[in-house]
């Protein structure tokens, strides 16, 4: 869609250093809001956030909440 990808890279980060929650999209089209265990911050935003419109490899939790997909992200790596 118009607002995924390489032309909404830039957008996105700025949005997400703004303090707005970053979403990422699955291969299966499912959108998850990442999240951060007990909601402290961390450096693993400013990792998602250098590789926003790029393919990445997320570990952490998987749950739904009030028909939300939500993913409490462990870890972050590029994918090759």
């Amino acid at each position: 869609g118009k607002n995924m990808g390489e032309g909404h890279a830039m957008c996105a980060a700025k949005c997400a250093k703004g303090g707005l929650p970053i979403g990422i999209v699955d291969k299966e089209k499912n959108i998850y809001v990442v999240v951060t265990k007990d909601h402290k911050p961390t450096n693993l935003n400013e990792d998602l956030m250098a590789n926003m419109a790029k393919q990445v490899s997320i570990t952490g939790k998987v749950f739904r909440l009030k028909g939300l997909h939500l993913i409490e992200m462990e870890s972050v790596k590029p994918m090759m």
